[in-house]
């Protein structure tokens, strides 16, 4: 054999050909398993090119019913990142050009990809080996994308202030001072307050009726202790949580009212 010039064309993974002297030879060629597969003898599916409708990281349907050995048509945009995956978790994915001769992105399951360019790519799958094709087991080619600057659908919690306090407990008391605690409030935290009214006689705010104290304790602190009061006397305590500052607070429904008789 002459030492002539050698020309490998690539006819899928497996085969290639060889020209020897200008003598074309077909022979089995041995590739790494692990390259792109940009052979299609299913060919297209579906016809037309397909477009994400939200870029937000949600995945869509591209191609349903789908084959090994098929691609699908996608338009991409420069800068969105996309992912691209089979209903088949063991199928070989590969990402290439519009004309199927350039990969950009392969490996089995699932991959991602940044578009450096607003194009049209093709989205393969195969079968893991050999780059093999498969019309007996159909299976969906999905996508999803995200925008620069744009992390997907944020979810959104919604918090209220807490319905109420816990009931309260007087303890301690003595003839001018007694200590009042409360269980927390259910689903408090500790940015909440409470606020708590100590009268001799009447209903909790607005009214001023037998108001003898009204403050509020730090954030997460559920007792206080009160001095200054008067002996034999009955007091009424209410308490409620107090969510935010300012103007901006809101507040729970106040407790019902606990008594308690100075000695």
């Amino acid at each position: 054999m002459n030492t002539g010039e050698i020309i490998r064309k690539t006819l899928g993974k497996n085969f290639c050909v060889l020209a020897i002297n200008f003598t074309w030879v077909i022979c089995v060629c041995s590739f790494d398993s692990s390259a792109q597969c940009l052979t299609a003898p299913f060919g297209q599916k579906p016809a037309a090119t397909q477009t994400i409708l939200q870029c937000n990281g949600t995945y869509q349907t591209m191609s349903d019913g789908g084959f090994n050995g098929e691609y699908t048509k996608l338009n991409v945009t420069v800068g969105n990142t996309y992912s691209f995956k089979s209903s088949e978790s063991t199928d070989f994915i590969t990402i290439s050009n519009e004309i199927g001769t350039i990969a950009f992105v392969f490996d089995t399951g699932a991959v991602s990809w940044t578009a450096s360019q607003t194009t049209v790519v093709r989205f393969y799958t195969h079968s893991i080996k050999g780059c093999g094709s498969d019309n007996g087991s159909k299976r969906r080619r999905e996508a999803s994308c995200i925008a620069p600057g744009n992390y997907g659908t944020p979810t959104v919690y919604y918090f209220s202030c807490p319905a109420s306090a816990g009931n309260p407990v007087v303890s301690a008391i003595t003839n001018t001072s007694a200590t009042i605690s409360w269980p927390a409030a259910a689903q408090s935290s500790q940015s909440h307050s409470y606020e708590f009214e100590l009268r001799t006689s009447g209903l909790p705010s607005p009214t001023l009726e037998g108001l003898v104290r009204k403050w509020a304790t730090p954030g997460g602190v559920t007792f206080a202790q009160v001095t200054g009061l008067n002996p034999y006397t009955t007091y009424y305590v209410f308490v409620r949580v107090k969510c935010g500052i300012g103007t901006s607070a809101t507040y729970s429904a106040y407790t019902s009212s606990n008594f308690f008789t100075t000695r």
